[in-house]
Order: structure tokens, then C-alpha cells, then sequence
């Protein structure tokens, strides 16, 4: 006998019915479920971003009926893991969740060799199908300014600072920081001081330039602070302003006899004065090895004694004074020795 009968199906990606109006001989209550290839969606769209030093969660969810057999993630054409089970060696790397509709892969404390493309692919009975997503690294900004923590300038001579930065993305913000204020804000300067300029700047770059230093207003500590969509960081350098060590009074020639003593001195001028050093005949000489052989300051006058001066002791001695920022030779004085 044939009857009319409506077959149901059910389309398990929508869990939509549909009612079809056939007539032919069936048995009732037959039921078609259809296969289909999974549907598959990586959550939070294709390009995301990741700060080095923080977690990668990546989610992917997915539709498949017959449920899927495998799920793969795969990184640059690598497969990292699959299903529950990481395949790389790399403790940072887990699967904390996985089910029938979704899996999660998590990268701790990411570098920047974790950005590129991930996949997810999620393989059943029918076939496979993935998602694809860039992931793309972002670090907050690494600074540094050139040179050495502490630097000297000489009084009327320009400071020129150079701060270096890799930012990623770019920075949107640089400033220069003195002593706690706001000097320069990306090329432009915050304070009434012609002398202050930005001679340089780019997104890799800064330099800060003030002619004409003077010690009391522009020692101090000088910050660069790079600012990024991640976060900021920066460097700082103490600028010490000196001025060149100069010798007011230079030593006089002398004549001795053998056995006799002598004195050497020059005044010297500059603030400050880090050493003062003899030579003779152009070689340092070294008042500690030779106990006839004494250095003494006084008031700013330093002193060189000779006892018992020897035929040897003869030439031409100088004194040289250093500081940090340059130094100063006095005029040569001679020494002429005789015999009793």
C-alpha cells in the first residue's frame, strides 16, 4: 500500500527541522541526520596581538557532525599539538581546555619568536576544515640613552643626549624628563629655554640638545621615556657640569747641587680637580715607588719634593691636572743638577 507520509531531517549544524512532502512507501519514523564537513572559528578575529612577557589564549570553536576526530593546532606550518597533547618541547606551551565544541591552546611568557600564524584544524569522518589567524608580537618600548650612567660636560659647552628606542607597535610618546620635569615632548620643547632643542627625532630615535651648560642649571638627571600602546619604559643619565681644570701658577725652573732637596709646585684651578700628576721628560712619575720622591697639596697649590736630589734627577718636569671633563699640562720647569 502506498501512503503519503512527511519525512522529517534534522540538519545538525542549525538544529533547524524541515518538513518535506513526499509520497512513496516508507516506514515510518525514519529519520536522516546529515554529515557535514566542521565549521570552524578561531575567536577574536584574524589579526590579534600578543605582549612579550604575557599569556597567548587562543580559543577555536567548532560544529562538526560526525563529531571531529581530531583537532591540530599548528603554528607556521608546525604542529604544535594535538588534541590534548602538546607535540613540541616546550613547557610553556598547554591545552587547557578541549571538547566536542572547542579547544583552547595557551603560551605563557611570549617572546617575540611566538607571533605568526596560527591554525586550527579540526579533521572528522567527512573531512577537515580550519581557521587561520596572525598573531602579531607587541613589546613595551626598550630604551636607552648613549653613553655611560654618569656623564660630565664642560661649563659652556653643549650637552647633546641621544635616547635609542625599540618600540612595538611604534611609540606615540616620547619625553625628556629633568629632575622630575617635563623638558621636550616628541620634537617639541616644554620649557622657555632657548637653548633647549630636539636636533633629532624619529621612531627609533631622540637626541636633547642645551648649549652653553652651566653647572646650576642644567646638572641634574636626565630621563627619556618611551611611551607605547603596551606600556612605557625609560633610561636615565646624571649630567655633572665642570669646569676645565686650569694652573694659574706654573713651576720655575731650578738649579741644585747633589744631596741638596728641591721643590716643585703649581696652582691649580677647577672644580673639581680629580688628580694632579708629575712627569719628567714626559713620563708620569710615581711618588709612591720612589721615597725620594714626595707630592703634597695645599689650598689648591700642589707640591713635587725631590731630597737628596741625584746627577739622574735632571730634566724637565710638568705637572698635569685632570678632572672628568679635560685636563691641563703647565709649562715645563727645568732642573739642572751639579756636583759638590
Amino acid at each position: 500500500m502506498v501512503k503519503a507520509y512527511r519525512l522529517r531531517y534534522v540538519d545538525s549544524r542549525v538544529g533547524r527541522r524541515a518538513i518535506l512532502g513526499i509520497t512513496r512507501k516508507l516506514t515510518p519514523s525514519l529519520s536522516i541526520a546529515v554529515k557535514h564537513v566542521p565549521e570552524v572559528t578561531i575567536a577574536g578575529g584574524p589579526e590579534q596581538f600578543a605582549v612579550v612577557g604575557k599569556q597567548i589564549l587562543l580559543t577555536c570553536q567548532y560544529n562538526a557532525f560526525p563529531p571531529a576526530t581530531e583537532v591540530l593546532w599548528i603554528k607556521d606550518g608546525t604542529v604544535l599539538a594535538r588534541n590534548t597533547s602538546v607535540d613540541i618541547n616546550n613547557s610553556r606551551v598547554t591545552i587547557p581546555h578541549h571538547n566536542e565544541t572547542h579547544v583552547q591552546l595557551s603560551i605563557n611568557a611570549t617572546t617575540s619568536q611566538d607571533a605568526g600564524n596560527y591554525t586550527c584544524l579540526v579533521t572528522n569522518d567527512v573531512a577537515n576544515s580550519s581557521d587561520t589567524i596572525s598573531m602579531i608580537s607587541q613589546v613595551v618600548p626598550a630604551v636607552a640613552i648613549d653613553g655611560d650612567e654618569e656623564q660630565f660636560v664642560a661649563v659652556g659647552n653643549e650637552i647633546l643626549l641621544t635616547c635609542r628606542y625599540n618600540a612595538s607597535p611604534p611609540a606615540t610618546e616620547v619625553q625628556w624628563i629633568k629632575d622630575g620635569t617635563v623638558i621636550a615632548r616628541n620634537a617639541s620643547v616644554q620649557i622657555n629655554d632657548s637653548r633647549v632643542t630636539i636636533p633629532h627625532h624619529n621612531e627609533t630615535q631622540a637626541q636633547l640638545s642645551i648649549i652653553n651648560a652651566t653647572t646650576s642649571q642644567d646638572a641634574g638627571n636626565y630621563t627619556c621615556l618611551v611611551i607605547n600602546d603596551v606600556g612605557n619604559s625609560s633610561d636615565t643619565t646624571s649630567i655633572f657640569i665642570e669646569v676645565v681644570p686650569e694652573i694659574s701658577k706654573h713651576p720655575n725652573d731650578a738649579t741644585r747641587v747633589e744631596g741638596q732637596d728641591v721643590d716643585f709646585s703649581c696652582l691649580v684651578e677647577g672644580k673639581p680637580s680629580t688628580s694632579v700628576r708629575w712627569t719628567k721628560d714626559g713620563e708620569s712619575l710615581n711618588t709612591t715607588a720612589n721615597s725620594r720622591l714626595n707630592g703634597s697639596v695645599m689650598n689648591n697649590n700642589h707640591s713635587l719634593t725631590i731630597t737628596d736630589v741625584h746627577r739622574s734627577d735632571a730634566g724637565h718636569y710638568r705637572c698635569v691636572v685632570d678632572n672628568s671633563v679635560d685636563n691641563s699640562t703647565s709649562l715645563v720647569a727645568t732642573l739642572e743638577v751639579y756636583c759638590e
